[in-house]
């Protein structure tokens, strides 16, 4: 099944639930990803562990806030995103790790032992030193997010668009 979750993943490294990223709902497949690979080591996984971290690397507020510009169904929230066990198989998403806990994150009992139980140690990414940035999520040749951070500056820019939905559930 996980593997069946993987494919769904897309190529941009996230899950939609409709018609765009859901950033907030994005963890939580990273998750179940790391939960399934710390105990199967199942290498058909990591790439997707890997582009679910750069993902959520590029679309994160300088403060650690998750980025809602692009969220498809949730507004923006105060709470600085403290990631998961999924976070740790690539040193992108280590720095990623990193980064979130400098700015405050505050993991849950349940994320900690999760990290302790099932996470991997190593290496940090070059990307980490990096304070200026751009990135341009596109969509089969077709540009359809931005982030561009310049000193304390960070903007993000969005072409998402879709239909009000009648359901807001929709992987019901």
């Amino acid at each position: 099944f996980l593997r069946r979750v993987t494919a769904q993943q897309h190529p941009a490294g996230y899950w939609s639930e409709g018609g765009g990223p859901v950033v907030l709902y994005n963890f939580v497949y990273a998750e179940a990803l790391g939960v399934y690979y710390a105990m199967s080591r199942d290498v058909q996984v990591l790439p997707a562990l890997e582009k679910a971290a750069a993902f959520h690397w590029h679309f994160t507020y300088p403060d650690g806030r998750n980025v809602e510009t692009i969220d498809q169904r949730n507004p923006y929230h105060e709470t600085v995103a403290s990631g998961n066990v999924g976070f740790t198989f690539s040193p992108l998403g280590r720095s990623y790790l990193d980064r979130q806990w400098k700015r405050g994150s505050n993991p849950t009992a349940d994320v900690i032992a999760s990290l302790v139980q099932h996470g991997d140690e190593g290496a940090l990414s070059d990307a980490a030193a990096k304070a200026d940035d751009s990135f341009v999520l596109s969509e089969d040749g077709v540009p359809r997010a931005a982030t561009i951070r310049r000193g304390p500056w960070f903007v993000c820019l969005s072409a998402y668009t879709g239909a009000v939905a009648n359901n807001r559930w929709h992987q019901d």
